[in-house]
């Protein structure tokens, strides 16, 4: 007997076979983990001057209002800001509020509602890595991202491990394009520019010690506009 799950995947999958497969360039912000505010702020000119789009700000090594400094001294070089507070989402969106930046949040883990019709973007983790969450959830929250008018978000299992193609594939066939996180890199991109809107890199694009290398984040943006010339 079919379960509920395989039918999903199959509607999924026969709706990919006429979608549209955008080939906009995606954009690239470079996910900054700051050790402290003047790492983060040196770090984000690095990756602007390299030629990232955008700039993702995350507290996994500061505080939150240190994110929020890096953000407010760096906000004259680039509006393209996302943060992520994973201490307390509000917190994140507090700081957007107040900046008028970007949310980026791994889980529905707050009220859906608080993302809804924002005038900067909102960056939706939907089956991201490290979150207890079904495939048939998943698909709950990438359709409450369609509604709500936020950028769903995935990744792969883990940090520096890329999404799986197929997974990429039929989330893209029920919402369009996605912004993708976690294992890309110069050498793997081109498989995933015709699903992507964004992506959000960090590990290939930094050395061990968390400083941005500016030679990957050029290497990385050739390869995605030559891969949406194809």
């Amino acid at each position: 007997m079919e379960t509920a799950m395989n039918r999903l995947n199959q509607l999924m999958t026969d709706a990919f076979k006429d979608c549209h497969v955008s080939r906009i360039p995606p954009k690239l912000y470079a996910v900054i983990h700051a050790l402290d505010r003047g790492h983060g702020i040196e770090q984000a000119r690095i990756a602007i001057e390299a030629g990232a789009h955008g700039i993702a700000l995350i507290d996994q090594f500061c505080e939150p209002v240190d994110v929020y400094e890096i953000a407010k001294n760096i906000l004259p070089s680039t509006k393209n800001i996302a943060v992520n507070i994973l201490r307390n989402s509000a917190h994140a969106f507090a700081i957007a509020d107040h900046l008028d930046i970007a949310v980026w949040v791994d889980s529905f883990s707050y009220p859906v509602g608080h993302g809804a019709y924002r005038p900067t973007p909102v960056f939706q983790g939907c089956g991201f890595k490290y979150q207890s969450e079904t495939e048939l959830q998943t698909g709950f929250n990438l359709a409450k991202c369609q509604h709500y008018h936020m950028i769903p978000m995935t990744s792969g299992p883990g940090t520096g491990q890329a999404p799986d193609l197929d997974k990429i594939v039929k989330y893209h066939a029920l919402v369009g394009p996605l912004a993708i996180a976690s294992g890309i890199t110069p050498e793997n991109v081109s498989a995933y520019v015709p699903y992507a809107s964004h992506f959000f890199v960090g590990t290939a694009i930094k050395d061990e010690h968390k400083n941005i290398l500016a030679d990957r984040i050029i290497a990385l943006d050739t390869a995605i506009v030559s891969a949406s010339k194809i």
